[in-house]
């Protein structure tokens, strides 16, 4: 998976799915099948809570709002980049 090309509605699906999976074992057996997993209390509390946190409205508030403005200064952010201008 490229990171750097992937949209954040789909970068935050995979995510959750792979928490979800951790969670449940026998409802992703497509990904457990091809290696043996022991998942611990522990890893299970933990992907319980990065999950519950990941879908909270907070969170997917701030990362579209923090979207929205990556996107508009993504320009001015290229063009400041470019090695032919020298700013002091």
């Amino acid at each position: 998976m490229n990171l750097s090309t992937i949209s954040l509605d789909k970068f935050l699906t995979f995510i959750c799915e792979c928490l979800e999976a951790v969670l449940a074992p026998r409802d992703y057996l497509e990904i457990y099948t091809s290696w043996q997993v022991v998942c611990y209390a522990e890893s299970r509390t933990q992907s319980q809570g990065l999950l519950s946190n990941l879908i909270s409205f907070q969170t997917i508030n701030a990362l579209l709002i923090a979207k929205n403005f990556l996107e508009s200064v993504s320009p001015i952010v290229t063009k400041l980049q470019k090695r032919d201008l020298d700013i002091f």
